[in-house]
């Protein structure tokens, strides 16, 4: 269960935001790591991304735990083109087709006439 892990974190004193986001982001490569390793579901360190308050790490965090729709979110409000491309490859390799429409329109709406292949 993460709900130790929350405790946890909810139990450090503040650290200042950068330090804290890279304890937060560091606590849910662990739990991915761990969990892969015996076959459980990592998927639950996804509730521990609401502590990260750097948008930039909290993307980061959605693509590591497979939330990839929320990280695109994450990088269309950045306005990072690099990020979306990133998050389009992830997609791809992951299968999720409706995803990939939905980043391929958002590419075509923002840059028409760019091919991104």
């Amino acid at each position: 269960s993460i709900r130790p892990v929350v405790r946890f974190l909810e139990a450090i004193p503040r650290l200042p935001p950068e330090e804290w986001d890279s304890l937060v982001s560091n606590v849910i490569n662990i739990w991915i790591i761990e969990k892969a390793e015996v076959g459980g579901d990592p998927s639950a360190a996804g509730q521990l991304i609401r502590f990260i308050h750097d948008e930039r790490c909290r993307m980061d965090a959605h693509v590591l735990t497979g939330n990839l729709a929320s990280a695109f979110q994450i990088a269309q409000r950045s306005g990072s083109l690099q990020d979306v491309l990133f998050i389009r490859s992830c997609a791809h390799k992951a299968g999720e087709q409706e995803l990939l429409k939905h980043i391929n329109s958002f590419l075509a709406y923002t840059s028409p006439g760019q091919d991104y292949g």
